[in-house]
């Protein structure tokens, strides 16, 4: 082989090669874009099934707190009517009864003229002292119960005030646990990806390096071929 087609032919080897090495470096590539977008991806996913799952707790939360608020208020209303209808029940009762002792006390016609003015005096004190004692325990019970509905209403009320914190508290908790985790994982995704382009990195590089050995050995054995010819 004369030395033009020794040149020659090392001018067509090296572009092989070099074709070759342009290849093999465009699909290394291309298998880097695709596993950052497949991790990519992924993550994005994770979050946005994280952020739902908060969500949808914080409406259910909301709404069951609601619900118990109304539950409470409807039950005091009732409370207050049940109560104010017992009170004047028992008023119009105490009345009827009152008007009814004086129309039998006017109405009496030979016995209570027999009476003398003593004992008549003693049975309207009577009268006036019961009439009184009942109009005094119907008011104490009714203070009672009005008591006894709002002391029950405060305790319910603070119960579900209380809950309502303690499940927003839990929610909170579980949503920095939930976004932690995803922070983590992320963190040992980015790095298992780092490691595994500073791996290929090198590996392209030593092949590089290996390549450009083996050229120059390959191009000083062919010009010291074709100086010996």
């Amino acid at each position: 082989m004369t030395q033009a087609e020794g040149l020659a032919e090392s001018g067509r080897q090296a572009r092989e090669t070099q074709a070759e090495r342009f290849v093999g470096e465009r699909g290394l590539e291309e298998t880097r874009g695709a596993e950052a977008r497949k991790l990519t991806s992924a993550t994005g996913e994770q979050a946005r099934e994280t952020q739902a799952e908060r969500f949808a707790g914080e409406r259910s939360l909301v709404e069951t707190g609601g619900q118990q608020q109304r539950e409470t208020q409807a039950e005091k209303y009732a409370g207050e009517r049940g109560l104010a209808s017992t009170v004047a029940a028992e008023g119009r009762q105490t009345q009827a009864e009152k008007y009814a002792g004086e129309r039998g006390l006017v109405g009496e016609t030979g016995r209570q003229q027999r009476e003398t003015q003593a004992e008549r005096y003693a049975g309207e004190r009577g009268l006036v002292s019961s009439k009184g004692q009942e109009e005094r325990q119907t008011q104490a019970e009714r203070y009672a119960g009005e008591r006894g509905l709002l002391g029950e209403g405060g305790a319910q009320a603070r119960q579900t005030q209380a809950e309502r914190y303690t499940g927003e508290r839990s929610l909170v908790r579980e949503g920095g646990s939930e976004t932690r985790k995803t922070r983590q994982t992320e963190g040992e995704q980015a790095r298992a990806l780092e490691r595994t382009r500073g791996s290929e990195t090198r590996r392209t590089d030593m092949q590089r390096e290996a390549f450009r050995r083996y050229k120059e050995n390959r191009d000083y054995s062919q010009a010291r071929g074709a100086t010996r010819v």
